[in-house]
């Protein structure tokens, strides 16, 4: 604690007041060196628990990926070479001799797969989980109808 001088004689008491006072004073200032440091760490802990979010957010729906597996046969259920793709997405096979296709990479969630060989079709709406192959069992390739002009 630094020297104060006081002039004339202090009495027991104004000296005892003059340190209260400036024990009162100083806890202050470091009250509220404290409170803001005890924001800005908190400013800081809330934002790097949010950029975690985010981060670990985009890694799932990057990594949210599946598969689709099937058969693809005719009316007469003879296995046919079909193409089939996901709808609004890059992603598209050719079923094999056999009509057996496997469709990799599908993004997870709400999907419609599409099974088109020689202007017949099917629109297949499926739920695909990460990391899932989804089997579709045998699909049958109807007759499409143009739509009217």
């Amino acid at each position: 604690m630094p020297v104060k001088k006081i002039e004339g004689t202090a009495s027991l008491e104004a000296i005892e007041a003059e340190i209260t006072k400036e024990t009162q004073q100083k806890p202050r200032k470091n009250r509220k060196t404290v409170v803001s440091i005890i924001l800005i760490l908190g400013v800081i802990a809330a934002s790097l628990v949010l950029f975690d979010l985010i981060s670990s957010q985009k890694a799932n729906n990057v990594h949210a990926l599946g598969s689709i597996n099937g058969t693809v046969v005719n009316k007469q259920h003879t296995p046919v070479a079909a193409d089939v793709f996901i709808l609004k997405a890059e992603n598209s096979t050719v079923a094999d001799q056999n009509g057996q296709f496997m469709l990799k990479e599908v993004p997870a969630g709400d999907q419609k797969i599409i099974v088109a060989w020689q202007g017949m079709g099917k629109e297949i709406p499926v739920t695909i989980n990460s990391n899932e192959t989804l089997d579709i069992g045998t699909v049958e390739v109807e007759e499409t109808q143009l739509p009217p002009e």
